[in-house]
């Protein structure tokens, strides 16, 4: 069930429409990782090796997002370092002359939320939704 924020401060536990939709929009570009794959050059052999680690290393990155949209603050600290990996990646404007259109809009995609998950997992509203579930979650534990 989706839980919906009307912005103010009050609604601390809600869950933000942008984390829920920065979500469903990094789910989408993490899938888009295959294309990578989408290179005559490479052998079959190399296909299949690629395609298990990257099955992997996708089913990773839902794990985390899962936790992401759950509100856990650790996974939004990983969010914020693999925005830098999304800079990282685009930071040969050559590459763009290499890679698959996929690739492309993908590569693109995750640089420009990336920008917006910069600012916006810095700003109260974030911060308190993810410090809110931590604390909640605190309080409840034995001890």
């Amino acid at each position: 069930m989706l839980e919906r924020s009307t912005g103010s401060a009050t609604n601390v536990g809600v869950r933000p429409r942008a984390v829920t939709i920065s979500t469903w929009l990094m789910a989408i570009l993490n899938i888009l990782g295959y294309s990578l794959l989408w290179e005559p050059h490479k052998t079959r052999n190399i296909v299949v090796f690629l395609f298990v680690i990257f099955t992997f290393s996708i089913s990773m990155g839902y794990v985390v997002l899962w936790f992401f949209w759950k509100g856990k603050n650790w996974a939004r600290l990983l969010v914020l370092l693999n925005c830098f990996v999304c800079f990282y990646n685009v930071r040969d404007v050559h590459i763009f002359l290499r890679v698959n259109p996929v690739e492309k809009a993908m590569l693109l995609g995750e640089a420009s939320l990336a920008v917006f998950l910069l600012w916006y997992l810095n700003t109260r509203e974030a911060r308190g939704f993810f410090q809110a579930r931590q604390v909640s979650h605190q309080s409840i534990s034995p001890g």
